[in-house]
């Protein structure tokens, strides 16, 4: 539910019970700030389902037949775990490169969430004294001068 939004549930109930009342649907319409079309929409909905015909859907596509299939995916991930580049494994399994940018980056993410990256632990953000998010960069060496010392990372 948006926040400008003109029914919630609650409001579409009060719409329905208006029409079992009696009133006309343009009536009603006008009333609650709809378009006779949404009146006839939501009135479809709860004749097919009742009330839980009321409740928001979700705005997800009920199939993707295009979404690649998980052992494109895992073929992905093995390819760059193995050091290739995402040019290369587009290539090599027939797919776009934003569609395997798009498979490591939702690995990488699942990864990270889980805390760790290639099987070593990976802690993502750390926090100091402050309530302040900083990142922790593992590749780092304490003898080594830092290339920006002003900034924090």
């Amino acid at each position: 539910m948006h926040k400008n939004a003109r029914l919630t549930p609650k409001g579409r109930e009060v719409m329905l019970g208006r029409l079992q009342a009696g009133q006309h649907q343009v009536d009603v319409a006008q009333a609650m700030g709809v378009s006779l079309t949404t009146l006839k929409k939501w009135l479809r909905r709860y004749r097919s389902a009742g009330l839980a015909g009321l409740l928001d859907r979700s705005s997800r596509p009920a199939r993707s037949p295009r979404q690649l299939s998980s052992t494109v995916g895992a073929q992905i991930i093995d390819l760059r775990r193995q050091r290739r580049t995402g040019g290369l494994i587009a290539r090599r399994l027939g797919v776009s490169g934003a569609s395997v940018s798009r498979v490591l980056r939702r690995a990488h993410s699942q990864l990270a969430r889980r805390g760790r990256l290639n099987g070593v632990e990976y802690g993502i953000f750390t926090r100091g004294k402050t309530n302040s998010r900083r990142r922790a960069t593992p590749w780092k060496r304490s003898g080594q001068p830092q290339l920006y010392p002003w900034r924090r990372f």
